[in-house]
């Protein structure tokens, strides 16, 4: 009797130590199922960052001048811009300017005459207006394709725009006919006598 009342006292601690067990587990099991993972923080992506180019104040100016002659007209482009300095007879340290553009295409004489006359204005004006150049006298050459009696093609310059400080300081180029411009260049040539303003028609335009 005593070893049935004793296996009875051992299976109820048995049974009731399997339960707390039991219930251990599942409370933390239930807990581990209500835990958030907290996420691992991943590195920022860097960006690749481009390196800026800085233009100078050169570069600036010239497609400065590109954009006033293309919205000019479209069949002028820029081509070059070259400074060298000018005659002993010119105020000290200025220089003479020499822009060179290509003429793609035109409709005659007239109309590139008309053309050149208001491209030619545009560029005086943006050169003087740029003090650190220091211009005193600016030539304008236009090149374009042409082709000798033989046949043969070549690339020339066709006209020739140019004028002193002296000459354009003179001009209000809000009033003034800058279409004219050729014809009004050579007038002031003939009438002072000197080259430095002036307005040539190179080749045989028709």
């Amino acid at each position: 009797m005593w070893r049935y009342a004793n296996w009875g006292k051992k299976t109820k601690w048995i049974i009731t130590g399997v339960f707390t067990v039991v219930l251990i587990l599942g409370s933390s099991s239930s807990k581990k199922s209500t835990m958030t993972p907290v996420p691992t923080p991943q590195p920022a992506e860097k960006k690749e960052e481009k390196p800026t180019t800085t233009k100078s104040p050169q570069e600036i100016f010239e497609e400065t001048l590109s954009n006033t002659i293309h919205k000019i007209d479209s069949n002028i482009s820029y081509r070059i811009i070259e400074t060298e300095n000018a005659d002993l007879d010119r105020p000290k340290d200025t220089k003479m300017i020499t822009v060179s553009v290509d003429v793609k295409s035109f409709f005659d004489k007239n109309s590139l005459l008309r053309t050149s006359g208001k491209v030619s204005s545009g560029v005086f004006q943006a050169v003087f207006g740029n003090s650190s150049l220091n211009a005193y006298d600016i030539v304008v050459w236009y090149y374009a394709e042409t082709t000798d009696k033989y046949g043969n093609k070549k690339d020339n310059i066709v006209l020739s725009y140019a004028i002193d400080k002296a000459t354009f300081d003179k001009i209000n180029w809000n009033n003034f006919d800058q279409s004219n411009l050729c014809n009004f260049l050579e007038q002031e040539a003939k009438t002072s006598g000197t080259f430095d303003t002036d307005c040539k028609v190179l080749v045989n335009i028709k």
